[in-house]
């Protein structure tokens, strides 16, 4: 009786172990696949901030260039991302405009968006 009681509580510690491996393999995927969707957000926001900084170096002459859209494959060594750049003038203030960079990701699942107050782009 002795040895059937022994049995029973080695399944149950078994089984109890069983589910904290199988708890601590979801922690991990979870921190993988986190991690992962944070790279593409933060390359996603330097291709923002680097369309903008571009923006920035240009005289008012070039506003022409300044809209429109990379599609995926056009950004050199991101291939993974597309990017829509468009100019709108701001209610707030004349003589200035709002550039608004949004960077698409994921087939178009996941964007992050980019503004910025610029006062030399004319359109």
């Amino acid at each position: 009786m002795a040895g059937a009681r022994h049995r029973f509580h080695m399944l149950w510690l078994l089984l109890l172990l069983l589910l904290g491996f199988l708890g601590l393999q979801q922690v991990a995927y979870s921190t993988m696949a986190g991690s992962a969707v944070m790279r593409m957000r933060a390359a996603a926001a330097v291709l923002g901030n680097e369309r903008i900084d571009h923006i920035r170096s240009l005289d008012s002459t070039a506003a022409d260039s300044i809209e429109g859209e990379e599609p995926y494959g056009a950004i050199p060594g991101q291939p993974e991302y597309r990017r829509v750049t468009s100019v709108a003038p701001d209610s707030r203030a004349s003589d200035v405009n709002v550039v608004t960079v949004r960077v698409y990701w994921d087939g178009d699942r996941c964007s992050l968006r980019t503004d910025a107050l610029l006062a030399s782009v004319r359109r």
